[in-house]
């Protein structure tokens, strides 16, 4: 029986991990990715709560980036890469760990970026405005727009 207050949790889907995967089965990389994604998550709610709310996927499927699908029109957004972390000729393995600290620095950062980018520019556009947004550049959001047909 849930609490009423518990109803209605809408947590971000999490992909990319091993086909078959059960609490007693499951890879040593899916459980890196998890507490990526809790991290993830737990930092967006702590900072913003609609940023919480715009995050409605955390995919590890591409194991170059961590890669965030909007809620509001499914908007990949490419969040962090790990070829950029792997400049400190960290191995990767220890990279995709959020024991890592420079993992941790990056995701903070990025989602400080994207609670800005939030405010700033996407609550005057409309949803589906955006194909993707690219957040893998040093302080730089790269945003490849839809096309949209302006009537005449």
């Amino acid at each position: 029986h849930l609490k009423k207050e518990h109803t209605n949790l809408d947590l971000p889907v999490i992909s990319g991990l091993s086909e078959t995967i059960d609490i007693n089965n499951y890879g040593k990389e899916d459980l890196k990715n998890l507490k990526i994604a809790q991290y993830i998550i737990s930092q967006s709610i702590r900072l913003n709560k609609s940023l919480y709310n715009y995050i409605s996927e955390i995919s590890f499927l591409d194991t170059n980036n961590i890669i965030l699908y909007t809620s509001d029109d499914a908007t990949p957004v490419y969040f962090v890469g790990y070829a950029d972390l792997i400049k400190k000729y960290e191995p990767v393995s220890q990279i995709k760990d959020i024991n890592n600290q420079l993992l941790i620095n990056e995701i903070k950062r990025k989602l400080l970026f994207l609670n800005s980018f939030l405010k700033q520019v996407r609550v005057y556009k409309q949803s589906g405005s955006f194909t993707s947004i690219d957040m893998r550049y040093n302080d730089m959001i790269v945003v490849k727009n839809n096309r949209i047909n302006i009537e005449q």
